[in-house]
């Protein structure tokens, strides 16, 4: 089973704060914090959640429910722990001084686990069990098709796929496996370079037969513009340098919403090869052969790669995904 999700990247507000008020209301959990021992470990992520989200919604987005459960869940928790830990507020939800320590706590019991999964998790269960992957939607296809070979060999294998363009944290398991155009600088996670990422013009030939080929600076032409994140990638970048005379009709922050649209016949869109090939009504112009180019990392914790299930996966993943951009180069 392959799951695809969205992730929210969201922060906690600056409210998200204790409030002495409710200070004598968490006597027996600053007194005694071998209380959560016997408390739900899951509750607890719940809590954690809203803090690092800032709101019910996000919280639920984040682990894959609605925030409806999220409610349900803190009120459980709370009931266990005989304390308030969220008030609700004109501004949100916030935090008690006993939800700030509730948080603390849970944090080290958290990140206790995380270094015995990292250690121990999977190591001795050979190849089954979860795999969390992200990257940016444009690669989800690319990925997909890796995934379907992979559970052919290892069916007891399950997927998620976290189509996002945000940098989620390895060290903390929100994502076993990540791609990535930037080669990650932390010491505890290990980098794979798959290969580039090669850009270039595309249009469609409706496009093409109304206005007819460009010239290389797009003269004349309508573009597909980049807004956050994509401001820095070589499409926009060469468009900026080199299509200044070319006429913006259109702006996205997603790479496949390009695509989509200069295949529509409304502009000629500077995008990644392997993704914009995959639609059957574009043309890939001559001029310039090449628009720039990313490198391609896969990225993973240190210990989490050596765990039986996700080295099968980035194994697979690093020489399909090698394949595919090696053959879009020039």
């Amino acid at each position: 089973m392959v799951i695809v999700g969205l992730l929210d990247a969201g922060t906690a507000p600056s409210s998200f704060i204790g409030d002495d008020r409710t200070e004598q209301k968490c006597i027996t959990l600053h007194q005694s914090p071998a209380i959560l021992q016997d408390v739900d470990w899951n509750d607890i992520r719940y809590l954690l959640a809203l803090r690092r989200r800032g709101s019910l919604a996000a919280a639920g987005r984040s682990l894959g429910v609605d925030q409806t459960t999220v409610g349900r869940r803190l009120s459980a928790l709370e009931k266990e722990l005989g304390s308030r830990l969220v008030e609700r507020h004109a501004t949100g939800h916030r935090l008690t001084a006993a939800g700030v320590r509730a948080c603390e706590l849970g944090t080290s019991m958290e990140t206790a686990a995380e270094s015995m999964l990292r250690e121990l998790g999977g190591g001795d269960l050979g190849i089954e069990g979860t795999v969390r992957i992200t990257a940016p939607a444009g690669f989800v296809p690319a990925i997909a098709d890796v995934l379907a070979d992979v559970q052919v060999d290892h069916p007891r294998l399950v997927f998620e796929v976290l189509a996002d363009t945000a940098s989620l944290d390895l060290g903390r398991r929100e994502a076993d496996v990540a791609v990535r155009m930037i080669k990650p600088e932390q010491s505890s996670l290990v980098a794979r370079r798959v290969g580039r990422l090669a850009w270039a013009l595309f249009a469609s030939e409706a496009y093409l037969r109304r206005h007819g080929s460009p010239p290389t600076d797009l003269l004349g032409h309508a573009v597909v513009g980049y807004d956050a994140p994509l401001v820095q990638s070589p499409g926009a970048v060469w468009l900026a340098e080199h299509a200044t005379a070319a006429r913006v009709a259109l702006r996205t922050n997603n790479v496949l919403a390009a695509v989509d649209c200069a295949g529509a016949g409304i502009a000629i869109a500077a995008a990644p090869v392997f993704m914009a090939k995959r639609d059957a009504r574009l043309v890939r112009l001559p001029k310039p052969r090449e628009v720039g180019a990313s490198p391609v990392y896969l990225v993973a914790h240190r210990d989490v790669a050596k765990i039986a299930r996700v080295r099968a996966t980035l194994d697979r993943l690093h020489r399909s995904l090698r394949d595919v951009l090696a053959r879009d180069e020039g």
